[in-house]
């Protein structure tokens, strides 16, 4: 027997034993962390597919919600734009297929429809009276059905099950009212069929799982089995309380909901109060696991025994090419990033791998190039950003003491950017006797709330005369806004003239947050908006209040980035919280009264507030 058959016989036996040994328990170790692992990606999917669902509604929600108070503050809306308005909401929405503004009897239009009501099927909107659609098919009338009654009585959620008056098949509806000086006008109901619902049902890779929406009582709101919906869950022989499950919550059942094993993972669906149950075969999720663990394995054995047979052949050979390898990335350690593998001509992985280097190698100076050619471009784009703020800094009045040739006024305004470019503004200006001054929230941050902050600064300019109604010149500065506002970008300010020689004011809200006034040393809230958001109703319309301001007395107008700042347990610091603060620094000048607004703001959240701040103030000396 020759030394190398020795050799080789002395490592085989010893290496088998123990690669086997080693081989089971670890098959063992595998198997457990797998199926665990299996579950939980099943639970993850389940908990994604159920964020998709809540994001939804919550869209729904969301939008019915912003609906009702556009109607709300618009007093009257033509038939057409209210079509043009269904129809926007329904494409804005990939749940909703329905949607309609139903009217209290008393505040039906003479000419108009009761309850218009638009909905899309296949593809093409189509358009319907509800009252008239309601006769037609003998049913009671749309103030009798639930999704009416509901919102009627001022209350917003979602209703049960119930056939539609025109989809086949079940939906279900949120509705919202619309109020009007404290009455309800008229009611906001969003459709969702469940058929293409129950579709979006899905979990991940998973095909053969079934999903189950569980509402209040233990009721199904979406099944696959359409007898089951609105049936209590324990009539499938289902698990009981589903409606109180916990979020992470993962069962195995033996017979349901078809007879076999599955895994049920349950997610709560908040918006809607109700729970996401998805039933996944248990051989779908175990069943490729144990198959792979059993492949690995076998592979891995039998992987073992050839390494074994072939471990002396070819040791040398392995120790030179890999120590000419090792030398190679010695050399790109020290520097040389083009350094190579020479001499290596092995087809195996090893020899893959020297390829690999070299092309790494040869590559590795390009890459370093292009990346330092991003990193100047990043940083151009930086500059530019950066540019763009200083631009729209020197756009914003800056000069101090404000208003120098005018010691009757004291003015002060201050605007922190939540990013390089803001959607906050304000301005003022003084024509005659008369200071006008502005304060404006534009829909979100960034360079296109920027470029509707320029144009909407430029419209008031533009429109001011101090012969034209303050309403007026709101008014046409928000037909302009309107026109090729396809973005939808809304602004929310208030503009108020002062008169430097008596101190009256008079001033316009267009759906800003209340202004703060201070008089006889207390402040308080001067009144609510005077009339709609402006770049989305070209016909809106708006009121003015008037006043008069005393010495010491002043006013100041702020945005929402301010009010809406949250504290460490999320609560907001709200309009009181500010008026609060700025009641200990009444008798202070505007710069400072602006500042400590600021001030006030950062310190409830703790920090930077990711929104646009800013603040105005006009006091009379």
């Amino acid at each position: 027997m020759t030394l190398r058959t020795k050799l080789v016989l002395l490592l085989l036996f010893p290496l088998a034993i123990v690669f086997t040994a080693l081989g089971y328990m670890q098959h063992v170790a595998m198997r457990d962390a797998a199926i665990s692992s299996a579950k939980e990606h099943a639970l993850l999917l389940t908990q994604a597919t159920a964020r998709e669902i809540e994001g939804q509604l919550a869209k729904v929600v969301h939008v019915a919600h912003t609906g009702a108070v556009v109607l709300a503050e618009t007093s009257e809306i033509s038939e057409d734009r209210t079509w043009s308005m269904l129809d926007s909401l329904i494409k804005r929405i990939r749940l909703v297929e329905g949607v309609s503004i139903a009217w209290a009897p008393e505040h039906i239009a003479v000419d108009g429809p009761a309850a218009p009501y638009a909905w899309r099927r296949d593809g093409i909107m189509h358009h319907q009276d509800l009252r008239v659609a309601y006769h037609e098919q003998g049913g009671v009338p749309y103030t009798e059905r639930k999704w009416y009654q509901m919102a009627a009585t001022g209350n917003s959620g979602w209703t049960a099950p119930y056939e539609g008056p025109v989809f086949d098949g079940l939906l279900v509806s949120y509705s919202v009212p619309v109020v009007r000086e404290g009455s309800v006008v008229a009611v906001l109901s969003l459709d969702i069929p469940l058929v293409p619902l129950q579709a979006q049902l899905a979990v991940g890779e998973f095909t053969k799982t079934s999903g189950y929406l569980v509402g209040p009582g233990d009721r199904f709101i979406s099944n696959p089995d359409p007898t089951l919906i609105m049936q209590p869950v324990s009539m499938s022989g289902g698990p009981m309380h589903l409606a109180s499950a916990e979020s992470g919550t993962l069962l195995q059942t033996a017979d349901w909901p078809n007879g076999e094993p599955h895994i049920v993972a349950f997610e709560p669906i908040p918006t809607a109060d109700w729970i996401f149950a998805a039933a996944i075969p248990e051989q779908d999720v175990l069943g490729p696991v144990l198959r792979q663990l059993a492949w690995n394995v076998g592979v891995l054995v039998i992987g073992g025994v050839f390494m074994a047979g072939i471990v002396l052949v070819m040791g040398l050979r392995l120790t030179g090419d890999v120590r000419r390898l090792g030398s190679a990335v010695a050399r790109v350690t020290a520097g040389e990033l083009n350094a190579t593998v020479d001499h290596i001509w092995r087809r195996d992985e090893l020899g893959i791998l020297a390829q690999d280097f070299n092309t790494m190698t040869r590559q590795l100076e390009d890459t370093v190039a292009e990346a330092a050619e991003e990193a100047a471009a990043r940083l151009a784009v930086e500059r530019e950003l950066n540019v763009a703020r200083e631009i729209q800094a020197e756009m914003l009045p800056h000069e101090y003491p404000v208003l120098p040739g005018h010691p009757e006024v004291d003015l002060f305004a201050i605007n922190v950017p939540a990013r390089h470019v803001a959607g906050d503004f304000y301005d003022y200006w003084v024509r005659g006797d008369l200071l006008t001054a502005v304060l404006a929230d534009v829909a979100g941050s960034g360079m296109p709330a920027a470029l509707v902050m320029v144009r909407a600064m430029t419209l008031l300019r533009l429109f001011d005369d101090p012969d034209v109604p303050l309403t007026e010149v709101v008014a046409r500065s928000n037909v302009e806004l309107c026109d090729d506002n396809d973005r939808q970008i809304f602004v929310t300010g208030v503009i108020v003239r002062y008169n430097l020689t008596n101190g009256s004011f008079e001033l316009v809200s267009a759906g800003h947050l209340p202004a703060l006034i201070c008089r006889g040393g207390e402040v308080s809230e001067e009144g609510d908006s005077t009339g709609p958001l402006l770049g989305v109703i070209p016909d809106g319309t708006w009121t003015s209040r008037c006043g008069t301001l005393h010495a010491g007395e002043w006013l100041s107008f702020y945005t929402d980035g301010i009010t809406e700042a949250r504290n460490a347990t999320g609560a907001m610091l709200d309009t009181e919280g500010l008026r609060e603060g700025l009641q200990a620094l009444q008798s202070k000048d505007a710069q400072v009264l602006s500042r400590q607004g600021i001030a006030i703001a950062e310190h409830w959240h703790g920090g930077h507030v990711e929104d646009d701040l800013s603040m105005l103030v006009l006091r009379r000396t």
